[in-house]
């Protein structure tokens, strides 16, 4: 820890970004699996993806996961 590994992520996500057609960034992600458990990270991160309240993994998937291309940054992974 304390060497910049998140704000790496974070440059390397923001400069790649325009190259996908949807992307998102998962920071803590071992601490908020602990707190509110990996179902909820899941749903947390399809809303992200697919801007829904819901976090409806088939809409997400029937909308965007087909044929896109997509930018996943999980930080603070065991």
């Amino acid at each position: 820890g304390g060497v910049g590994k998140t704000t790496l992520a974070e440059v390397v996500f923001e400069r790649s970004r325009h190259q996908f057609d949807h992307g998102c960034i998962l920071k803590n992600v071992r601490e908020e699996i602990e707190k509110n458990g990996s179902n909820h990270l899941a749903k947390d991160f399809i809303k992200r993806l697919s801007r829904e309240e819901n976090g409806d993994l088939d809409y997400a998937k029937k909308r965007m996961l087909s044929h896109k291309k997509l930018l996943f940054v999980l930080d603070d992974v065991d």
